[in-house]
């Protein structure tokens, strides 16, 4: 299994992406120094088979939780937004109807 990246672009600079023949080159820097003065910012560069539930606000992304689950797609979610739950010092219920 590979890597995964998330990349956010600054939507102020969208008209230079296309004619950007040095963004690969500027998002590999952005891996490897975060700190750099970027419009592009590579917010997580973490192994691919795992999952990330995050808020994005503006060019930052703040994670809450993350986890590994190989299951369908809605026990992925579920299991997140329980692990995030716990983390925060809540528990996540089911309410029956």
């Amino acid at each position: 299994m590979g890597f995964r990246t998330v990349v956010i672009f600054d939507n102020d600079y969208s008209e230079e992406w296309g004619d950007n023949s040095d963004l690969g080159a500027k998002i590999l820097v952005s891996i490897k120094d975060a700190t750099k003065d970027t419009n592009v910012r590579v917010v997580e560069h973490i192994k691919s088979d795992v999952q990330t539930l995050a808020i994005i606000d503006g060019l930052f992304m703040h994670p809450i939780c993350y986890g590994r689950i190989d299951s369908k797609l809605n026990d992925v979610k579920i299991g997140l937004l329980r692990k995030a739950a716990k983390e925060l010092g809540y528990n996540l219920l089911k309410i029956k109807k």
